[in-house]
């Protein structure tokens, strides 16, 4: 670990006190990895459980590329198309953008043939949602909601009335 402090010199009067200060530092760093490895661990094992209790027998799991993939097994994601890639940006600050390059039509055929979908993410201490959850998937979905089922013409009221709460 390279210091920009000079060394001090062991008659210095504060080179103890530097020293057990670089050394509690060093003991807190290797913690807080420690810390994170272990909340992720907890994370996945919490996931996990709740796709064996509500995901497993109905529903496909989807991790969000990046962050999700942390905390979704890599064994219940071996394919390719157990990922998905929605990014904050789409959505971000008002700025309401669907994007053609991230579809993500598996995660909406495998929603259609099982009547629904798991997208698991992950965002930073003291967020309530990923930027993806507050924006870009409720979008999406909008979007692909107006495509398959148009304006609402011919829908029953209550599907019309989910519709317009889409859009």
């Amino acid at each position: 670990m390279a210091s920009f402090l000079p060394s001090p010199s062991p008659d210095a009067p504060n080179a103890r006190s530097l020293g057990r200060l670089a050394r509690r530092l060093q003991r807190q760093r290797r913690k807080d990895v420690r810390n994170y490895l272990l909340s992720i661990a907890d994370d996945s094992a919490f996931v996990a459980e709740v796709l064996a209790a509500y995901g497993d027998a109905h529903f496909e799991a989807f991790a969000n590329l990046r962050q999700g993939e942390w905390y979704v097994d890599p064994r219940r994601r071996a394919a390719p198309a157990q990922t998905c890639r929605f990014k904050s940006t789409d959505g971000h600050a008002r700025h309401w953008d669907f994007s053609l390059r991230r579809l993500n039509l598996h995660v909406a055929a495998a929603a259609a043939r099982r009547g629904g979908a798991v997208i698991v993410d992950a965002t930073k201490a003291g967020k309530r949602f990923p930027d993806a959850f507050n924006a870009t998937v409720p979008l999406w979905c909008a979007v692909l909601n107006r495509v398959v089922f148009g304006d609402g013409e011919g829908l029953t009221e209550d599907a019309a009335e989910c519709a317009a709460l889409c859009l």
